[in-house]
């Protein structure tokens, strides 16, 4: 008679302690990541927040220095823009590390159009700070254009402002915002129409002349001044009777009337020269002197009104300086014509 055969084992039961260990063992990977990837990052930003003074102009020196020790640029802007994203309350002022952006290239650039174009960061720090950190990289910001020209038509005239002066340190890489910019000449700013118009004359681009010309009769002698600036680099021969009309209505000694004055030296447009006889003769010789001194041989009929000047006896000062000044005008003027 055969034995009843033995009832089969039961299955032993292993995986419980094995998922319990594998969920241990990713909690804790999970955690490492935490620390390493937030925690560490956060607080690091936050000890170089803390060594600037709050309310403070951030230095430059000191800015490349902090970025330095959180990692140099590349590492440093990812963890500022981190540092952002957290409550104030573990974070407190997030307006210096966008700031600190600003000693970060290219890579704060690329972290600045995340703050510029994304609506839950704009709420977390102002664009005023942005645009400041964009204004610190200089060309290297020309990456955060698009993000910063719908800027420029912003209610504030603050933030318009420094949209304005952010394109303008881009220089010709700010290509893309010359429409806005042009519009930007029209602005109720003051502000806005001077960082405008010396935006434009490092863009370079000679469809701005007429616009610029107009800026001539503006009501603020700044933006006459960059005006006048951008016109000269810009070189257009049309801008010479606009520049000699804007010098008619100037301010006597301003900053606007030595600027149109340096811009119709860089010319040397003999158009210069009669009006420049006629203001000797009304008894105004700064200005010509330096037109007329940069125009060479053409100039040869200011010659006998330079002359009665620099036989005049002005005094001491500004003077002295003055006589030099005729005294090199009519040398400049009389070697070039030897040379002739």
């Amino acid at each position: 008679m055969t034995e009843p055969a033995d009832p089969p084992a039961p299955p032993l039961r292993t995986w419980r302690p094995m998922a319990a260990w594998t969920a241990a063992i990713l909690l804790a990977l999970g955690l490492i990541w935490f620390v390493a990837a937030v925690v560490v990052p956060v607080w690091q930003v936050r000890q170089a927040v803390l060594k600037t003074r709050k309310n403070e102009y951030l230095d430059p020196a000191l800015g490349l220095k902090l970025v330095e020790d959180l990692g140099g640029p590349a590492k440093a802007a990812p963890k500022l823009v981190l540092y952002i994203r957290m409550p104030k309350s573990i974070a407190p002022r997030c307006e210096t590390a966008a700031m600190l952006l600003g000693s970060c290239g290219k890579a704060g650039a690329l972290q600045a159009v995340e703050l510029l174009s994304s609506p839950n960061l704009r709420g977390r720090i102002s664009d005023a700070c942005v645009l400041d950190a964009i204004w610190r990289m200089g060309p290297d910001g020309d990456v955060a254009v698009p993000a910063i020209v719908p800027l420029l038509q912003d209610p504030s005239s603050f933030i318009r402002f420094k949209a304005a002066a952010a394109l303008c340190v881009v220089g010709p890489r700010a290509q893309e915002a010359f429409s806005a910019l042009l519009l930007g000449l029209k602005d109720p700013c003051e502000d806005v129409r001077y960082f405008s118009a010396m935006a434009l004359e490092k863009i370079g681009d000679r469809r701005a002349v007429e616009p610029l010309i107009e800026c001539l009769q503006d009501k603020s002698d700044l933006v006459r001044r960059d005006a006048a600036r951008a016109l000269a680099t810009l070189g257009d021969p049309r801008a010479v009777e606009p520049l000699l009309a804007s010098l008619e209505t100037c301010s006597p000694g301003g900053e606007a009337q030595w600027a149109i004055a340096s811009a119709l030296a860089k010319f040397k447009d003999p158009r210069c020269i009669r009006p420049m006889i006629e203001r000797l003769r009304k008894g105004d010789p700064w200005v010509p002197v330096l037109v007329l001194g940069s125009i060479g041989p053409a100039a040869r009929d200011a010659l006998p009104d330079l002359k009665r000047w620099s036989g005049v006896h002005i005094g001491s000062g500004s003077g002295t300086s003055l006589e030099r000044a005729i005294n090199e005008a009519i040398t400049n003027i009389q070697r070039e014509e030897a040379g002739r």
